[in-house]
């Protein structure tokens, strides 16, 4: 070595100690390790002269350039790999410098990289410290091969020492910070669980609780805004948001919409979000809706069992969440929880109270609390409520009580029960105010540890209302028709109505022999099914089969003889509604409807006798026009089975023209109801047959008819009839004209006789009183009695002129009918004919109150007739009866007058009503032997007829009739 190399190599060491020194200098002094780094590559590049140089970090598997000058642009980001940087992976591993004078064909280096980048030489020394710090600082040389001197070699150890040194530092001072912001964060957020658990027992109201206690959360946590949830059933319900809209209060989520809570609570930890938009466990639903971007939730769990979910959210930045928060989170989410069990306990409470007050209310019932040993009564609300007590005037003291509101003989017994030990259960009536009210008593023992019995607790229901319900239900049960009674679930009769116990009572059934109230129902039909009664037995299995659930009711008729009637009886077992069981049964009498169904069995059994032998041909039909019914005339007139005609129409019968007319009469019958009309029909004798035919319609219940029926009388031989009597009567019309022209000879023949008869006959009548006053006593005895024959035949002539005028005028009077007293009329005859011959015995008997509708001047000549022959032809008789009355003959009311008289034969009865007829021995009386001939015609005239019937010597009795 020459002197100038001597020189040069000290120079050259100066250089570098002095470039060594001033790095230390600046590592030493700089606050920021990447100022340190990049002065230290810069500078010691520099002193060895080399092109370009770089720090690689070691990250993982990868090399990552740190620090670096006079690079490539593509370096600056470039990782490599320890096949891409062999040099550098060696110095690290070998832990000292490795140099590298031809890099690209030395077996250390990358060759095909170093020709790229056209690096001729390169040295490489670890970064390497105590706590595992791994680098690689690497010195490149581009202009030609170079070589490395010992110097140098040591200079560029010393310079990664110096930056291993820093990167240390660097390292402690970033812990130190690190350290002091997490004392820093820890004592912030101790403050701020301290201030939330002050919130919560605080005295504010539970929602601004909560408002304050997850603002405050969210401000120690740094969060932009936060929802707590509360979970019911299968869904989520926002119940509190802080820096949301509030328009998100009680919105309600499905499980799918917020996957994330839903996973956070099934498995009961914190969940921590740092990208929501990544991983398929956000829910990104409410995530895009609220745009966040990092996530903190926990769920809230009280015994168990989740109740809710609390969320904070970071809507401008990821957050990478500390431990220290998931701490905070943790203790956050017990005193949460916490809170809204205490919440919840609250809201219970306050519900258990209200809804205690509420049933004393609505349920008209309340307790009492008497403590014995300081003698203290204590009220609840609904007593002062049942008692009408003002709650201002307090709870009474126990004497104070009883007298107020129970009743003096009630008193002692009602203070025993208080005062006792034993579980006691009464009714009494109570004094309310100015009203008294029926309440239910219960009371028992509360136990305490020093005495057996420390205090009485006590109920009072206010049971009037109840009482009423009952007493109207049992009115209501009463005045039902049926026998009623409400059997249990094991069938023992509950309660009767008035009609049950009546009938019980008439049976001689009643109490527990019987079928009253505590007697098992099931038994009384065992009984009754041993005893061979089937009925019993199918009752028994029909209430059993009800009370089992088998059934829902039960129906059975049978008939009960009670001792005084035999009656039918309808069973109807009705299982309740409500799930205690037991069954109510009814025995409705259904005499008058068994009755009434026999009847109408009776009377259908009549009426298809009578249809049966109706000589008319009768049908029905439905509204479409097919036969439901014909009678066998109707198979008789159309000689077609009755089988064949049921469910045929009438042209599937008659044919479409008749079937046509029908239909047109049968549209008639539902637009009038009803018609009759004459329809011919040709029969199977050739012959056509006339037919008189009723059509009408059977109603419904919604009014239009649902049967078409008819009736047809086959009334050829009828018209044929008539034709006939038409004839007859032009017959007898032209008869009736002859008959009048002989009545205007016979007018003729009585004015006649009324005129022209007279004349001669008063002249005999005045010459036969004449005579015997010209010729005095010259006329002998003999001449004498002629004349007075001849004079008392004129009379005679005279008499029969006009009985022969009054009988003519009979038949052309009209009748003037009204109410005549027939009683009164007779009397006035009898009377007359007294006066007449006040010398016979004769007794007279006349019904009294006997009257008629007829003709008053008419009827008195046929009581003045018949009257008068029964005292004519009785006047032989000593002793002389004559009857008048009323009295029915064949169903028929008639009229009649008897004597005992000389009677007749009847075998010339028919004699009697003829005119001017007498019969044998009837000559010894007066009379023309018109009168009966006039009372004949005046009965007839009235539409009645007259008979007689007597005997010889017994005496006569005459009959008319007179209908109305």
């Amino acid at each position: 070595m020459t002197a100038s190399d001597s020189t040069d190599e000290s120079r050259r060491a100066f250089d570098l100690l002095s470039s060594l020194n001033e790095i230390l200098i600046f590592a030493a002094k700089a606050n920021d390790v990447g100022d340190v780094m990049t002065c230290v590559v810069t500078a010691s590049a520099q002193a060895l002269g080399s092109d370009s140089a770089a720090l690689f970090r070691r990250e993982g598997e990868q090399w990552v350039v740190s620090r670096g000058y006079h690079l490539p642009q593509a370096h600056e980001t470039a990782t490599f790999s320890d096949e891409e940087l062999p040099h550098a992976a060696l110095a690290v591993m070998a832990r000292k410098a490795v140099l590298i004078e031809d890099a690209c064909t030395d077996m250390r280096a990358n060759n095909a990289l170093m020709q790229e980048y056209g690096i001729r030489s390169l040295m490489a020394v670890p970064v390497l410290h105590e706590d595992g710090i791994v680098a690689a600082l690497s010195y490149h040389f581009h202009t030609a091969p170079r070589t490395f001197s010992q110097l140098e070699k040591d200079y560029a150890l010393k310079v990664s020492d110096a930056l291993a040194t820093a990167q240390h530092n660097a390292a402690a001072q970033r812990d130190l910070c690190a350290l002091r912001e997490k004392l820093t964060e820890a004592k912030h957020l101790g403050e701020a669980i301290n201030r939330i658990d002050r919130m919560i027992y605080s005295n504010l109201d539970t929602d601004e609780i909560f408002r304050k206690v997850i603002a405050a959360a969210n401000d120690a946590l740094g969060a932009e805004s936060a929802i707590l949830f509360l979970k019911e059933g299968e869904d989520w319900h926002v119940r509190y948001v802080h820096k949301l809209s509030q328009t998100l209060v009680g919105r309600v989520f499905r499980s799918d919409e917020v996957r994330k809570t839903e996973m956070s609570a099934q498995a009961g930890e914190i969940v921590t979000i740092c990208h929501t938009r990544h991983g398929s466990s956000s829910q990104p639903q409410l995530m895009a809706m609220l745009d966040i971007r990092s996530l903190l939730e926990f769920p809230l769990i009280v015994k168990g069992e989740v109740i809710g979910s609390l969320s904070f959210h970071y809507h401008s930045r990821l957050v990478e969440f500390t431990e220290l928060q998931k701490d905070f989170a943790a203790k956050l989410h017990g005193s949460v929880s916490f809170a809204l069990q205490t919440a919840r306990l609250f809201k219970a409470l306050m519900e258990s109270d209200s809804c205690l007050r509420m049933a004393e209310k609505i349920g008209k019932w309340g307790y009492f609390h008497y403590d014995r040993v300081r003698s203290k009564l204590t009220w609840s609300e609904g007593m002062f409520q049942i008692f009408r007590r003002d709650p201002a005037l307090g709870t009474p003291s126990l004497e104070e009580f009883l007298e107020t509101h129970f009743q003096k003989e009630e008193i002692e017994g009602v203070r025993k029960d208080v005062l006792g030990d034993r579980s006691r259960h009464f009714e009494a009536k109570v004094k309310t105010g100015d009203t008294f009210a029926e309440v239910q008593v219960l009371i028992d023992s509360l136990p305490c540890e020093s005495c057996e019995t420390a205090a009485r607790l006590g109920t009072v229901q206010d049971i009037t209302d109840r009482r009423q319900a009952e007493s109207f239900k049992q009115g209501i049960l009463d005045s039902l028709p049926a026998h009623i009674a409400v059997i249990d679930k094991d069938a023992t009769i509950l309660d009767i109505n008035r009609p049950w116990l009546r009938f019980a009572e008439a049976n001689g059934a009643t109490g527990r022999a019987g079928i009253g109230v505590g007697v098992n129902y099931l038994s009384v039909c065992r009984k009754a099914a041993d005893e061979a009664d089937p009925l019993a037995r199918e009752a028994l299995e029909g209430i059993e089969s009800v009370l089992s659930g088998d059934r829902d009711h039960f129906e059975l008729e049978y008939p009960c003889d009670s001792p005084d009637e035999k009656r039918w009886y309808l069973m109807h077992v009705l299982r309740p509604t409500n799930h205690f069981g037991g069954a109510v049964i009814a025995h409705l009498d259904i005499t008058e409807r068994k009755l009434a169904e026999e009847a109408r069995h009776q009377s259908e059994q009549r009426l298809a006798s009578f249809m049966e032998h109706l000589p008319a041909a009768a049908w029905m039909k439905d509204p479409g026009g097919h036969y439901l019914y014909v009678n066998p005339e109707v198979e008789r007139t159309i000689s077609v089975p009755m089988a064949t005609l049921q469910g045929k129409t009438d042209e599937e019968i008659f044919g479409q023209d008749m079937a046509r007319l029908f239909g047109e009469k049968e549209k008639r019958v539902l637009a009038e109801g009803g018609i009759r009309t004459i329809e011919t029909l040709p029969l199977h004798d050739g012959r056509d047959h006339h037919f008189l035919v009723s059509r009408f319609g059977v109603p419904g219940s919604d009014g239009p008819p649902v049967q078409l029926c008819g009736v047809a009388i086959d009334i050829t031989d009828r018209i044929a009839a008539q034709e006939e009597v038409e004839r007859l009567n032009s017959a007898l019309e032209a008869r009736a004209a002859d008959l009048e022209e002989v009545n205007a000879q016979l007018e003729a023949f009585n004015y006649s006789v009324s005129h022209d008869l007279r004349q001669p006959l008063n002249v005999i009548c005045g010459y036969s009183q004449g005579i015997p006053m010209e010729c005095g006593n010259e006329m002998s005895e003999s001449c004498s009695e002629y004349v007075k024959q001849i004079y008392r035949a004129a009379l005679r002539m005279n008499d029969l002129i006009d009985a022969m005028l009054r009988f003519s005028r009979l038949t052309k009077s009209e009748l003037r009918r009204e109410t005549v007293d027939l009683s009164g009329h007779a009397k006035a005859v009898l009377t007359r004919l007294r006066l007449e011959a006040p010398e016979r015995r004769v007794e007279v008997k006349v019904q009294e109150g006997v009257v008629a509708t007829c003709d008053e001047g008419l009827v008195t000549v046929v009581l003045e007739n018949l009257l008068g022959n029964a005292w004519k032809y009785s006047g032989e008789r000593e002793s002389t009866i004559i009857e008048f009355g009323r009295k029915i003959v064949a169903g028929e009311d008639t009229f009649f007058v008897s004597d005992n008289g000389i009677g007749f034969d009847m075998a010339h009865v028919e004699k009697l009503f003829q005119p001017f007829q007498r019969l044998p021995g009837a000559d010894a009386f007066r009379g023309h032997g018109i009168g009966l001939a006039t009372v004949e015609r005046i009965v007839k005239k009235h539409g009645g007829r007259v008979w007689a019937e007597s005997h010889p010597g017994r005496g006569a009795t005459f009959y008319f009739t007179l209908p109305e």
